[in-house]
This record gives C-alpha cells, sequence and structure tokens, in this order.
C-alpha cells in the first residue's frame, strides 16, 4: 500500500490536501476529502459506471471510435464542439484547435451562467482578488450561493473558518460570515448576519444599497448591509448560481453597489464546473471572447449565440460533446431537436448524454488517472497530479488525435 497525494479534481475549489492510499492500482481509502470529492474519485475505480468506446451503441476500439467521430466531424458542414469545463487547460486548448480546423462553433456551460462576469474578471472590470490573498479579510459574503452543498470545504480551507481572524470563541472572532440568498440554506444557518430575499430581487437590493438608505421600513435589510460592509475594512463577496439566475448575466447592479460605496470590495465567483474559468481564459486569449464563438469565416463578425440556441434554431448538423452531460439538463423541447443530429461525446462517466451519443470516447479521469493543469474559481493555476495512471488516452491525446485525423 502507497499513500499519494492528489489534488480533488471535484469542483472549482481544487483541494490539493487530498491523501488517498493505493492498494494494486486502486484507491482504497481517502483522506480529507469532501462527499462531493471522494464520491468522484471512489467512482473512478467503478467499472459499472465508467464508459467503453462505442458506435452505434457496440462496443469498438478506441482508434475506431476516433475514426468514426473524425469521420462524422469532416463530413458535417456546421459541428459544434461544447463543454469542456471539465477537462484540463491542455485539452481545452486542443478542442479549441479543432473547432478552428473545422470552422465550426465552441462553447460551454459559461454561455449562460458565469460568462459576462468571467469576461469582466479577465479584463479586469471587476476588483477581485486570490484566494492567497483573504487572509486580511473580515467579512465573507455568499450571494446567491451556498457552498456547504456545492463547494463542501471552501469555507474551511479558503474563507471563514480558514481565516485568521476566526476563533471557536465569538468573543474573540474578528471576521464575520453573512448570506444573502432567497432561502435559509445550511450556509445561512451558520451566517450572522443572513438576509433573505424575495426571488429576483437582489438587483434592487444591490441598487438600494447604493442608492437608497432612506429610513424606510422596506430598506431596513439594505441599510443594515450597508452598515455590515462600511464596518468591515476588506470583504469578498462570493457570488453563486442564485445570483446568476436571478440578474441573468447582467450584474451591473451589484457593480454599481460596489464602485459608488468605494470600499475595499472583492469579487469571486463560485464557479460549479471545475475548469470553467480554465476555458474561459484559454478561449478568451486565442478569440477575445469567452464562450459562443464560431470559426467560420471572420469570427468577429459572427453572431454569437449559445449551443441550446444554436440546437434550437438548427444551425448545426454534429455535435462534439467533451466531458458535460447537457441532457441531464435539457429542456424537453430542446431535445426533440436533437433526435437526427450526429452525437459525439467523449467522457469518463456514463451519463443521459453518452446514452444518446452515436459515437462515445472513454478518456481517462483528469487530477486521478491522468494529468493536466487547470484553473481555480480565483483564476490561480493549479497542477493536477495522476496518483493512479492508466492505459486510457487523456482528454488531451484524444483531442489531438481527432484533430490528426481531420487535418490528414
Amino acid at each position: 500500500m502507497t499513500k499519494q497525494k492528489l489534488t480533488c479534481p471535484a469542483c472549482s475549489c481544487f483541494c490539493d490536501d487530498i491523501e488517498v492510499d493505493i492498494i494494486d492500482g486502486r484507491i482504497k481509502s481517502i483522506d480529507n476529502a469532501c462527499l462531493k470529492g471522494s464520491s468522484l474519485i471512489f467512482r473512478t475505480g467503478e467499472k459499472n459506471e465508467r464508459t467503453s468506446c462505442m458506435i452505434q451503441g457496440l462496443d469498438a476500439k478506441p482508434e475506431q471510435a476516433i475514426n468514426e467521430a473524425a469521420k462524422i466531424l469532416l463530413n458535417s458542414k456546421n459541428p459544434i464542439l461544447f463543454g469542456f469545463d471539465h477537462s484540463t487547460t491542455e485539452a481545452q486548448l486542443a478542442g479549441i484547435e479543432l473547432a478552428q480546423e473545422l470552422g465550426g462553433k465552441i462553447d460551454d456551460f459559461s454561455s449562460f451562467s458565469y460568462g459576462n462576469i468571467a469576461g469582466q474578471l479577465i479584463n479586469k472590470t471587476i476588483p477581485t482578488c486570490s484566494i492567497s490573498e483573504m487572509d486580511s479579510v473580515n467579512l465573507f459574503v455568499y450571494w446567491g450561493a451556498n457552498p456547504l452543498h456545492s463547494h463542501p470545504r471552501h469555507l474551511s480551507n479558503f474563507s471563514y473558518y480558514a481565516s485568521s481572524g476566526y476563533s471557536e470563541i465569538s468573543t474573540f472572532r474578528t471576521v464575520d460570515l453573512c448570506t444573502i440568498d432567497i432561502r435559509k440554506n445550511e450556509t445561512a444557518l451558520m451566517s450572522n448576519p443572513f438576509y433573505r430575499l424575495r426571488p429576483k430581487d437582489d438587483a434592487n437590493f444591490a441598487l438600494s444599497v447604493c442608492r437608497g438608505l432612506s429610513n424606510n421600513e422596506e430598506n431596513k435589510k439594505a441599510r443594515d448591509f450597508y452598515t455590515l460592509l462600511n464596518a468591515s475594512s476588506s470583504t469578498v463577496i462570493f457570488l453563486g448560481t442564485g445570483l446568476i439566475a436571478s440578474m441573468g448575466e447582467e450584474i451591473s447592479p451589484l457593480l454599481e453597489m460596489v464602485d459608488n460605496l468605494a470600499l475595499d470590495i472583492k469579487i469571486v465567483p463560485m464557479i460549479d464546473q471545475p475548469n470553467m474559468r480554465g476555458f474561459n481564459q484559454t478561449l478568451h486569449k486565442i478569440t477575445g471572447s469567452v464562450n459562443k464563438v464560431d470559426f467560420a469565416g471572420d469570427t468577429s463578425e459572427n453572431k454569437a449565440i449559445s449551443f441550446f440556441q444554436n440546437i434550437i434554431e438548427k444551425k448545426v448538423d454534429s455535435i462534439l460533446i467533451f466531458g458535460a452531460d447537457p441532457f441531464y439538463r435539457m429542456p424537453l423541447q430542446i431535445l426533440k431537436h436533437l433526435k437526427q443530429i450526429p452525437i459525439i461525446t467523449v467522457d469518463p462517466f456514463i451519463t443521459d448524454t453518452t446514452k444518446a451519443s452515436q459515437v462515445v470516447i472513454c478518456p481517462s479521469v483528469s487530477g486521478v488517472e491522468s494529468e493536466g493543469k487547470v484553473i481555480r474559481m480565483d483564476g490561480e493555476e493549479i497542477h493536477l497530479p495522476a496518483p493512479c495512471p492508466t492505459d486510457r488516452l487523456s482528454d488531451v491525446q484524444i483531442l489531438k488525435l481527432i484533430l490528426e485525423k481531420v487535418k490528414a
């Protein structure tokens, strides 16, 4: 038995203090990982959970599945590549190159979640900081986020409990935890204060904080939050999917609040998909856009529409889905448009999407069976080691092989 370090690939925290015991090439025990992380890590060793290479539902060799995938893409006039948020940055780069070679489209889940925020973070129009710069922070605000559910070790590793200002004895505590949400979730139960908002009221609340501040009873929450922010010498606001659902991609009310208050307030997105920020940064470096890129003709002249819009408007005739399960969250009116479109899926685990695909290619699990680089939610680059090497092809190897076939 050997004990090795592992950087957990389950969420965008990428906790790097995980220890695993390995016997005969398989992980037998895990220390320090949360339930979400340990479930993913143990799942890599469950054969009935893993995909196999298939063509039209029949078992195939990896090279056969790769050849068939390349053939479908080459015969396609309007292919789209989607996903990559669970892939290494190296694979994302190869995926972008493949989309360029095909003259196709590429997109990820950020096109209807954190895309606008990611773009502003990259362009430095949003005040932000890295996790390593948070030691002096004395107010952590989770807005539309419930890290105890989505990022279970976030509080203990990166924010409230990890702060030097935290003490088990509240009398000596110099750091505060605040939650803003439409429901009293698990994180809110631990927070003091907690501000409960009506659904879709986040924008109004943010504007009230920087504009209202009257003595009207309806503005009491805004006045209290304003007072809390002013009492803090340094604040970090973690933006969750609840805020995105409320405001959409347009978070200008929140940014206006931060600008008008002129306080030391930083914003960090609580990104759900592990390497979504990596995809956004890699694509932006090449194209200037964080998602929704069409490489047909002049990229700058193409109308940017999301993956789902492309499906609804019948603008694609083949799909390569990489490390994503859009079938799990697609509405029925979108699923019906996919029946006649060839789908290629590259995913280490069996999903609703792999079950609906004409071609399935089985890669190794990045961070467990193969190594690579990723970008943490705060923008820091992290290296994923591979404590359990496998003979399965890695995500970047698969994409490079498809690219070779397309170029040949």
